[in-house]
């Protein structure tokens, strides 16, 4: 969130930053907090709670992750419950790294691309058509220098390291509609991280009323979920 300020319906929430020196806020809570875990085995089920005031957050909620494993793969399920009495802004996603390899292979439908200005991380507009260069409805290399969104995202990615003769799919559930793309030059990981919202979401549709920005609003004693599959294959 651009300056570590949050609009919603016109009223202006001061966060704590957590993108130092710039002074934005990213990446939410759930990082910085302990878990209550437990654990059977082949499920891990993790929460914690959310008290209204931490970090400049003015509403309190309740967060729970699922972390299912099978043979074919894992499964991931966020939620967050609003535990207060007003509704409250709401958004999800998952950042998951992957390693880069001279071979690897991307395949990741999307409809529109949300670009950065030049000088910063924050689009300033709505979804844009894809450029050819960054489209990858059909399996390409991974395009590099990337820290973008791009919406419309059909739920499912699919990663190959053909070298190592393994491949990986992510199919998601739930209104996860966006996707961000981080492929820093060094090669070393990369980071395809489905997610429900552009980047800066809520300012963008509240202070330029800009569409299909995922920007959600959840109302009291209501709960938001999402859910990650990712299954392995040899190729």
């Amino acid at each position: 969130m651009r300056d570590a300020r949050l609009t919603v319906e016109g009223e202006t929430v001061e966060l704590t930053p957590t993108e130092l020196p710039a002074g934005h806020a990213i990446h939410g809570h759930g990082l910085r907090r302990i878990w209550e875990a437990e654990s059977d085995g082949s499920t891990l089920r993790m929460h914690y709670a959310h008290e209204a005031g931490i970090g400049g957050w003015p509403w309190p909620y309740r967060a729970a992750q699922v972390i299912e494993i099978d043979d074919a793969g894992m499964t991931v399920t966020l939620s967050v419950l609003n535990s207060g009495e007003g509704a409250m802004p709401v958004g999800l996603g998952f950042h998951p790294y992957f390693p880069q390899t001279p071979g690897t292979r991307l395949t990741l439908p999307v409809a529109t691309s949300w670009p950065p200005t030049e000088a910063e991380k924050f689009p300033v507009a709505g979804g844009q058509p894809v450029p050819a260069a960054l489209d990858r409805r059909e399996e390409g290399p991974v395009p590099m220098g990337l820290d973008q969104g791009f919406g419309g995202w059909e739920k499912t990615a699919r990663i190959a390291w053909p070298e190592r003769r393994l491949a990986l799919t992510m199919t998601g559930e739930g209104p996860l509609d966006h996707v961000i793309v981080y492929t820093p030059e060094h090669n070393r990981y990369f980071c395809v991280e489905p997610v429900t919202h552009a980047i800066d979401a809520a300012n963008l549709t509240e202070l330029q009323g800009v569409a299909d920005t995922g920007h959600a609003i959840l109302p009291a004693g209501a709960e938001f979920s999402v859910c990650l599959r990712f299954t392995v294959e040899v190729i």
